[in-house]
């Protein structure tokens, strides 16, 4: 019997040493998997926080590149509103996308957010209507050919006085933003066009007066020598002769025709 009992705790024990054995080995496969996860975590918090740090870097550099670009945008903008010319920015369906203060205050009437983002149709008014007309048709063939086109157009300004401008039509090529249109500069040619037509009117005076004076100095020789021969003509007859009297007459039209040359 105590032979068996030996026999039967010898087996408890070694039964009980064997899931033991299992239990700790189980443990320790347990402990080197949450050694490894440990080290995923870790490794992944490593890389949540580079990834967050290149955030912030991103977004400081995207923060400087923003407020670079509105510094940029306000310089073109205090540019663009600078120049005394009108200047404007249409798509190619002939969208207003910007303009300066020039062109809407002296040309338009208008503020430009009431310009930009509308074409012509949806302006309204025919103040405009016809110099806008030949411009569209010179845009359109600025855009076809990439060339620069010139138009001279009266237009009627805000102010209702009609002035003549040269109107420059440059084509906007498409670029990495898909921005691609015309650019109309606006040249005011009234006082230029009425100097030249007050020179040429007078180079005209100038021509006629010269004409003139040439033609008087013409007529100055042969009058002063019908002058002389009519006095001595005079002479030769009586005091009471009728003829001396006709010489008279005569003598007096030749100083009225020399008083007018």
């Amino acid at each position: 019997m105590a032979w068996i009992m030996f026999g039967i705790v010898f087996a408890l024990l070694g039964v009980s040493l064997i899931f033991l054995i299992r239990s700790l080995d189980r443990n320790r496969k347990l402990m080197h998997q949450m050694e490894r996860f440990q080290g995923m975590l870790k490794e992944k918090a490593q890389e949540n926080q580079q990834s967050e740090e290149r955030f912030l870097l991103e977004m400081e550099d995207q923060k400087r590149a923003g407020k670079s670009l509105k510094e940029y945008l306000w310089l073109m903008d205090t540019l663009i509103n600078s120049i005394p010319n009108p200047i404007y920015f249409k798509d190619p369906e002939g969208v207003y996308r910007g303009c300066n203060i020039a062109f809407s205050d002296q040309i338009l009437g208008l503020t430009r957010d009431q310009i930009i983002g509308t074409s012509q149709d949806t302006l309204g008014g025919d103040l405009h209507r016809d110099w806008q007309n030949l411009c569209a048709k010179d845009e359109k063939e600025a855009q076809r050919s990439q060339r620069v086109r010139y138009l001279e157009a009266e237009v009627t300004c805000v102010d209702r006085r009609k002035r003549d401008f040269l109107v420059t039509i440059a084509p906007v090529t498409e670029n990495e933003l898909g921005v691609s249109g015309v650019v109309g500069m606006m040249h005011d040619l009234t006082d230029r066009n009425r100097y030249e037509k007050d020179r040429i009117q007078k180079e005209k005076i100038e021509g006629v007066l010269e004409t003139a004076g040439a033609v008087c100095h013409e007529l100055t020789q042969p009058l002063q020598a019908l002058s002389g021969f009519t006095e001595v003509f005079i002479n030769k007859f009586q005091p009471d002769s009728e003829h001396r009297e006709d010489a008279g007459k005569i003598l007096k039209q030749v100083h009225r025709i020399s008083a007018i040359t």
